[in-house]
């Protein structure tokens, strides 16, 4: 490409050297014309000027051309050069914008490796609710069991309690007939029969008094309030030897836990407390959609009013 173009220029410079010796030889011809010696100089000079003019006309072409050429291949190197800087520039383009491209595709990577992970995440939280409303749930139903199954043995020493108060009231009906039968036998006479009679009959009032306190639970020495408590205290304690024990309600008396600690049993050894309980003077219900039994659980073996019943278990293991 290089010595093209120094090719060029060595032939410019050529066709410049004939144009300028063409015109100087014009030059001359002109002068010569002006000063003619002879007819015959004058018209080889004429012909001489004719010769030179058209020799001058085609130089001049021929110089036009070479430099129009050399235009073109101006022209031509500097569309090639900006085409080249178009094309640099393109590609630069390009490039920053396949860069570009490269970035957003890791961003958006990214971000769906985010979304993946919160996904599971999220997921792992639900599962995690899922179990504790079922573990929640199962307590629940455990506890409603328990407290089913507390309820079944207070509803059957009722029972026992009714039927034992019956079975009495009908033995003292018995014996009331039998006295009757005694007296229409021996008559008036016997009053050592009507004292013994009479006897008899106040024992029984008093056993009857006495299984009166089993329908209220008003004192703490009631058997219907022993049962009551040793019945919570066996459902809400540990597998062992239990005890209710009576305690009075108010703020002289040790507490729960000085009284478990004060009592030792053949079999359960030294006692400890676990529980307290408070049973009140509500009776059983009388019809149903109406509450009963009233009692209120501690969860712990305080003293004052306060606990009337403190739970004591075994103290071994």
């Amino acid at each position: 490409m290089s010595d093209e173009k120094d090719t060029s220029l060595t032939d410019l410079e050529r066709e410049a050297l004939i144009y300028k010796i063409a015109k100087d030889a014009q030059s001359q011809f002109w002068d010569r014309l002006k000063r003619p010696l002879i007819p015959g100089i004058t018209i080889v000079a004429v012909v001489f000027g004719v010769v030179g003019f058209s020799l001058n006309s085609f130089v001049s072409e021929k110089v036009s051309t070479i430099a129009t050429d050399e235009v073109s291949k101006l022209i031509k190197s500097e569309f090639d050069l900006q085409k080249s800087l178009a094309k640099s520039t393109y590609d630069s383009a390009v490039a920053e914008l396949t860069k570009s491209n490269k970035a957003a595709a890791d961003v958006n990577e990214k971000q769906n490796e985010l979304l993946g992970e919160l996904s599971v995440q999220r997921q792992k939280i639900r599962d995690e609710i899922k179990t504790i409303e079922s573990d929640l749930s199962k307590q629940v139903d455990d506890t409603n069991i328990t407290v089913s199954n507390l309820n079944t043995k207070l509803r059957d020493l009722e029972q026992q309690a009714i039927a034992l108060k019956s079975f009495e009231s009908i033995n003292i009906l018995d014996l009331t007939e039998k006295v009757k039968q005694i007296e229409s036998l021996v008559g008036n006479s016997d009053t050592s029969i009507f004292r013994r009679v009479s006897a008899i009959e106040d024992e029984q009032e008093a056993r009857g008094k006495r299984l009166d306190l089993l329908d209220t639970g008003n004192n703490q020495l009631s058997v219907g309030a022993q049962r009551l408590a040793q019945a919570s205290c066996v459902a809400i304690g540990p597998s062992t030897w239990v005890f209710a024990v009576p305690r009075d309600c108010n703020n002289r008396e040790k507490s729960c836990s000085q009284i478990c600690a004060e009592i030792s049993e053949s079999q359960a050894g030294q006692l400890r407390c676990f529980n307290s309980l408070h049973i009140y003077e509500n009776g059983p219900a009388n019809s149903l959609d109406q509450i009963g039994y009233k009692m209120y659980r501690y969860d712990g073996c305080g003293g004052g009013c306060g606990p009337n019943y403190c739970c004591c278990a075994s103290g071994k293991g």
